[in-house]
C-alpha cells in the first residue's frame, strides 16, 4: 500500500504585520500540480516538503477534512523562508513578510491485482 497527493498543492499567502496578524484583503491564492508517492505518510510529506521548500516541522492534519494536510509558514517577497535578520527588521516595521498556508491531501492506494482486473472484464494490452 502506498499514499499519494490528490493532484494539486494550493496555497494561501496574506502579508503579516508584527503584532497586528494577517491583513485583510492582502490574500493571494495560487494552485500547482503536485503527484507523488511513498510508502508511508511521513515520507510523503518530507517529499512535498523538500519540493516546494516547506516547514516540515509546520505540518498539521485539519480536522474535519479527511485526509487534508496543512504545511503553514512565514515567506519573504522572494517567497522563502526569512533569514534571522529579516525577522528582526519585520519585529521593527520595516520589512513586509507573509504568512504562507500550503494544503494537500493525501489518499491511500492500493495496487490492483491484475487477476482482479481480467475478472472485472478488463482486457490486457
Amino acid at each position: 500500500m502506498k499514499y499519494a497527493t490528490t493532484g494539486h498543492i494550493h496555497f494561501m499567502t496574506e502579508e503579516d504585520i508584527f503584532e497586528d496578524g494577517c491583513q485583510p484583503g492582502t490574500g493571494q491564492d495560487s494552485v500547482d500540480t503536485l503527484s507523488l508517492s511513498a510508502d508511508t505518510i511521513p515520507a510523503l510529506l518530507d517529499a512535498v516538503a523538500e519540493l516546494f521548500c516547506l516547514d516540515r516541522k509546520s505540518a498539521h492534519h485539519m480536522e474535519g477534512e479527511a485526509g487534508r494536510v496543512d504545511f503553514q509558514q512565514t515567506v519573504d517577497c522572494a517567497n522563502v523562508a526569512p533569514a534571522k535578520h529579516e525577522i528582526e527588521s519585520w519585529e521593527r516595521g520595516e520589512t513586509r513578510l507573509w504568512m504562507q498556508d500550503a494544503s494537500i491531501y493525501v489518499v491511500k492506494v492500493e495496487e490492483v491485482d491484475t487477476v482482479e482486473m481480467l475478472k472485472a472484464g478488463i482486457a490486457s494490452a
